[in-house]
């Protein structure tokens, strides 16, 4: 694994609810070109009451998920609306908030597109709820930069510009059961699309939503278990030996007892030919190779 350090050291300001001073960063970046994705970590706060600032780019397009990990309090599970606001622009985005016992810490995220945006930044307000955090960016330009690198070496490593005959699976794993377990609203429906990360044996080695309606929290957690469940057929080369590969998933809708409704489905599907460039239907049960949006080779990166 590469990591490369960015960044100063800077002195804390604490800062909380509306705050006027943003709060600064207490560590250096560090981005992690790994495996199964690309992420760059860096420390707000001190040793007892600090939190993590973590940016995860998908291997594909300009998505990302934004994680504050904050110590010390565990709080409830949330799924619902947030917002970004970054170089003043204001986006809404849907975000998650859930506590990790074991750990003795709440993880809250937003899922955003623009990422190269986010690296224009001085600053970034993040809102969820009534929670408000204001964080000083810095060396931010240069984060986005390596990410993208990290983005095109993962492409390689999953040979997204490659001929190969896709993997086949099915990602039907969600169970009754898991709903109460997994869902902040159990009376909500949830539907998503979601990229698969596939090794040579064709295990899931990574899973990262696409697009999605609904209970985000749910949804976030059942990528966890499409990793755990999910077996697959793996891609194959040229020379018909397995390969490692990516998948984009099939919609999956779900709720608990009875069908989601087709409200909901229509919209998601609108929204999603919109977000992706094409409307995938439920029916298509067997997957697809990745094609990004307006690309014409599987897993062909944006300049």
């Amino acid at each position: 694994m590469l990591r490369l350090v960015l960044g100063t050291m800077a002195l804390m300001v604490s800062s909380t609810g509306h705050a006027v001073q943003p709060l600064q960063p207490a560590s250096k970046w560090q981005v992690d070109f790994g495996q199964t994705g690309c992420v760059a970590l860096r420390k707000y706060g001190g040793e007892t009451d600090g939190a993590h600032l973590v940016l995860k780019r998908y291997a594909i397009g300009d998505r990302y998920e934004l994680a504050l990990i904050e110590d010390g309090e565990v709080a409830e599970p949330l799924s619902g609306e947030g917002v970004i606001s970054a170089g003043g622009t204001q986006t809404s985005v849907p975000a998650i908030r859930y506590g990790d016992a074991d750990a003795g810490r709440t993880v809250t995220t937003w899922y955003g597109d623009g990422l190269a945006a986010l690296g224009a930044a001085e600053q970034v307000d993040l809102r969820f709820g009534q929670i408000v955090h204001s964080l000083a960016l810095t060396q931010t330009a240069k984060v986005v930069e390596a990410l993208e690198q990290c983005q095109a070496m993962l492409g390689d490593y999953y040979n997204m510009d490659g001929a190969v005959t896709p993997a086949e699976g099915s990602v039907d794993v969600l169970r009754d059961d898991d709903w109460p377990l997994l869902a902040a609203d159990r009376d909500s429906e949830s539907v998503f699309r979601a990229l698969l990360l596939l090794d040579e044996e064709g295990k899931v080695a990574d899973c990262s939503l696409l697009s999605f309606a609904g209970d985000a929290l749910f949804v976030a957690r059942s990528c966890g278990l499409i990793r755990e469940r999910a077996t697959f057929k793996p891609a194959t080369g040229a020379d018909g030996q397995p390969i490692r590969s990516a998948y984009v998933t099939p919609v999956v809708a779900w709720r608990i007892g009875k069908d989601v409704s087709n409200v909901r489905m229509k919209e998601f599907l609108r929204r999603d030919a919109v977000n992706e460039g094409r409307n995938r239907g439920p029916g298509d049960s067997e997957g697809v190779l990745m094609r990004p949006p307006g690309e014409g080779r599987v897993g062909q990166r944006p300049n």
